[in-house]
This record gives structure tokens, C-alpha cells and sequence, in this order.
């Protein structure tokens, strides 16, 4: 070094682009794009004014996660400092968030079958989608409804909540999930009481008949529920000996449980 002095030295260096590192946020669409409008450069130096002019951005993956950005599509940059950048050597990445999803129970009726079962279709509504529309590729495996209660809770007395399962490929993580439930009516079941045994009696100037319990049957229980008589009555068409030949029977409040 003692050779060579700096006195009157001379050179020059050569500064090359800065490649930029890029970063961004927008809601999950079912694609792994990311447009210009949501990319921005964050290793800027401070001072200069560099943005994403145009084009996109791929990502590694579509799904509600920070996705890398793997290549570009006539992405260019702006600003009057964007000769001093490049996207030779860029990287990044991409938040994506899930998507506002929606789901309604609609009102149903329906008469008392023992079950919450109902036969109507939520509705649904993603956020920037048509309704009953998710997006390309994503279905409901599972999308129904149930009223709350079995029994019969008066007009309009009923709770329909819905349940939902949903095919996107992350779990149902790419969507946020909000529902709403509806009000819907159970109406009670029709029995029908039948005499299966003939009652008979001695005369004794009446029409009426005393039933046994094994004279019934009853017709239109839900599966699995049953019933017990107290002691029901009837009537004879006749008091008369040989005359009487039907009988209605009838059962009063609290004959019946079920």
C-alpha cells in the first residue's frame, strides 16, 4: 500500500437498481391473483415515492393465509424514483382475508312429526357475489336447517338455526361465517282414536258405555312416542236392547297423554 497514494486518485461506481420487496392485503376470491392496486413496495428508501403501476401479481396459493408472490404479469412500477427500483430479484407476499359470508334460515312450517326437522334451504350471500353464489370451486357439503325445538311452540313460536359445511379446500377458513335464524311454526299432530274390542253392558235405560282400556288404538303418533288412555267414555246409538248397535267414544282433555 505504501506504493500507491489516493492523492489525485480517480474511479467511479456503478449503483445499481434496488429489486423491491413487495407486500399487500386483499379478500379471499377464490384465485390466486393479486392485482397492481393492492401491491405496495416497502424497502424504499426513504424519501422516494415508488408505487405498483399496473399489472399483477401470482401467488403460491388462493387460500386465507400470507401467500408468497411467486411471479408477475406486466406489473410495472411508478413514480419519477422508479428507475432507481426493479422487479428483477423482486419478492413479497400477499395477506389474504377471509371473504364475508352470510347465511339465512328462511320460515318453515310443518306438523309435528317428533323430529326438528325442516325442508326448506337457508339462504346465503358472500360479500361482492350474487346471492347463493360462493366462489369458482367452493361448494356447501353441508347446508341445511332444524327447528330449535321438536314441539309444538304456538304461531310463529319456532326457532329455525342453520348448520353449514363448507368445501373450499382450507377447512372453511376462506370464508367468514355469520348466520341468522328465522321464526317458523309446528303445528300439532292429528291422532285417531279407534274402538277395536265391542263394548257390551247390561240394560239399563242408557246410552252410555264404559270403555275399557284396551278397546283403543290410536293412529298418528310420531315414531318412537306412545300413549296411555285414562278412562275414556262412549255412547250407545240406542239404550235399547238388540237397538244398539255402534258407539262413539270420546276423549276429553287429559284422557290422552303422549
Amino acid at each position: 500500500a505504501g506504493d500507491y497514494t489516493l492523492s489525485g486518485a480517480t474511479g467511479s461506481v456503478t449503483i445499481t437498481p434496488l429489486a423491491v420487496t413487495l407486500t399487500g392485503s386483499r379478500v379471499y376470491n377464490g384465485t390466486t391473483t393479486a392485482d397492481s392496486p393492492i401491491l405496495s413496495v416497502t424497502n424504499a428508501i426513504s424519501g422516494d415515492n415508488v408505487d405498483v403501476a399496473s399489472g399483477s401479481a401470482t401467488l403460491a396459493g388462493k387460500d386465507v393465509a400470507s401467500e408468497t408472490i411467486t411471479s408477475f404479469a406486466g406489473l410495472t412500477l411508478g413514480s419519477n424514483t422508479a428507475g432507481d427500483y426493479t422487479l428483477t430479484g423482486a419478492t413479497g407476499s400477499v395477506t389474504i382475508t377471509p371473504a364475508a359470508l352470510s347465511i339465512d334460515a328462511v320460515t318453515d312450517t310443518k306438523v309435528y312429526d317428533g323430529t326438528t326437522s325442516s325442508s326448506r334451504t337457508p339462504t346465503f350471500q358472500v360479500v361482492g357475489l350474487g346471492p347463493n353464489t360462493l366462489y369458482d370451486g367452493d361448494t356447501f357439503t353441508t347446508l341445511a336447517q332444524a327447528f330449535a325445538s321438536k314441539n309444538v311452540l304456538g304461531m310463529g313460536g319456532s326457532t329455525l338455526v342453520v348448520s353449514d359445511t363448507i368445501n373450499d379446500g382450507d377447512g372453511g377458513a376462506d370464508y367468514s361465517v355469520t348466520t341468522e335464524t328465522a321464526t317458523g311454526t309446528i303445528t300439532p299432530a292429528t291422532l285417531t282414536a279407534s274402538i277395536t274390542n265391542d263394548p257390551t253392558k247390561s240394560y239399563d235405560g242408557t246410552t252410555s258405555a264404559r270403555l275399557a282400556l284396551n278397546n283403543f288404538s290410536i293412529s298418528g303418533l310420531a315414531r318412537g312416542e306412545s300413549f296411555t288412555v285414562t278412562q275414556p267414555t262412549g255412547t250407545y246409538n240406542s239404550p235399547n236392547v238388540a237397538s244398539a248397535t255402534t258407539v262413539t267414544a270420546s276423549l276429553a282433555a287429559g284422557d290422552l297423554t303422549a
